[in-house]
């Protein structure tokens, strides 16, 4: 290669390098958004997917930073019975649709704003296997119409739970077909649009949310968003893995999307607004 050509060559790979890092820095400092508060119009549903950490020692801040979020449908993760002020927000604008604490990563709650009409149950995982975590479907009624609502806590892809994650994946995507529900599940009904929020323990590369989107699911962060940001940090480090989303139906439209900190979790909050008029 002519030495000019070489030159060029080292540009532009340092130029890509510095984007990276750009990206990563901004990634990593910029604050997250809170979503705007106030009067929806009817038939834009607010649905939040929170893994509150089963050790979290900040119940009273993390139970804050959920009340802002100001969502119609709250499904919160690694729920213990003592890792959120209950009490702080159920009656005040939202009631309880599931309550299933447990000791560790399995428990889960599910908040309806108490205007809605909805109805929840915890299910099986859709695959046997080592590490089973729980699945939440939530049924919930906005503008005349119905979406279902998976709440999903996925295994994560280690050696302990032998790949469980990816056949849960498969399973869930099983259950979908261009975007509705196939079959009914618990609370959830077939043929209604479907959202699948939560904690996947899978990237957006993963084979898993290939399934899910080849099922009628849309990343609602990454339409509505540039800028990618992670959802999980490890022991040693900020948050940079992408793995907890709200999967939307193609079928309704998305109208936000936000990722918020929450206080004493090694995850942040999901949140989407999804506009159910017309599917």
């Amino acid at each position: 290669m002519p030495r000019t050509l070489k030159s060029w060559a080292a540009v532009a790979a340092v130029t890509a390098l510095a984007a990276a890092a750009g990206l990563f820095v901004l990634q990593v400092l910029l604050p997250t958004a809170y979503p705007p508060r106030g009067a929806r119009p009817a038939g834009v549903l607010r649905i939040a997917a929170a893994n509150l950490f089963y050790a979290n020692e900040h119940s009273d801040q993390v139970t804050a930073v959920l009340g802002r979020l100001d969502a119609d449908v709250i499904v919160a993760l690694e729920w213990t019975g003592s890792n959120l002020e209950l009490a702080s927000l159920a009656g005040h604008g939202w009631r309880v649709a599931l309550d299933a604490p447990r000791r560790g990563p399995h428990g889960a709650l599910v908040l309806v704003r108490s205007t809605l009409e909805a109805d929840a149950t915890l299910e099986p995982p859709p695959t046997a296997g080592p590490c089973p975590l729980p699945v939440v479907a939530v049924r919930v009624r906005a503008a005349d119409t119905w979406v279902s609502v998976l709440g999903v806590h996925a295994p994560p892809p280690i050696e302990e739970c032998e790949e469980t994650n990816l056949s849960t994946l498969r399973g869930l995507a099983g259950l979908v077909e261009d975007g509705r529900l196939e079959r009914s599940l618990g609370a959830a009904r077939a043929s209604d649009p479907v959202i699948v929020a939560g904690d996947l323990n899978a990237s957006p590369a993963s084979p898993g949310l290939e399934w899910l989107r080849g099922a009628g699911l849309v990343d609602a962060y990454a339409l509505e968003r540039w800028l990618p940001r992670g959802t999980w940090a490890s022991e040693h480090g900020p948050h940079l893995a992408r793995v907890d989303y709200v999967l939307a139906s193609r079928l309704v439209r998305v109208d936000g999307a936000w990722i918020v900190d929450l206080p004493g979790s090694d995850h942040r909050a999901v949140i989407t607004d999804l506009d159910l008029r017309g599917s």
